[in-house]
């Protein structure tokens, strides 16, 4: 997978974040590309050395609800965060036990 479509995967996954959050997170993984491609490595060992965008994605959206329940601890709030842990936890179980 391309720098471009990675970042563009993990920008689509965020898309419940502001834009502003996105652009910081994005802005985060630009530089681990920079960094990765001074060092020598090609997008594709960079992208594998980071993971799925979409791992990436839900861990970043769950903590971002945990974040809110904790800052708000509105019954709306510790549900997201709840189910956002909930679908995290279901994610890496497949992916330790799939494939």
């Amino acid at each position: 997978m391309s720098k471009g479509k990675f970042l563009q995967q993990l920008n689509e996954s965020l898309k419940p974040l502001s834009s502003k959050e996105r652009a910081d997170i994005l802005q985060d993984y630009e530089e681990h590309f920079s960094i990765g491609l001074e060092e020598g490595k090609t997008e594709e060992e960079i992208v594998t050395s980071l993971g799925s965008p979409n791992q990436i994605a839900k861990e970043l959206l769950a903590d971002y609800h945990v974040e809110q329940a904790t800052a708000k601890a509105t019954t709306q709030n510790i549900l997201r965060a709840t189910w956002a842990v909930i679908g995290l936890a279901f994610f890496n179980v497949v992916i330790v036990l799939g494939p």
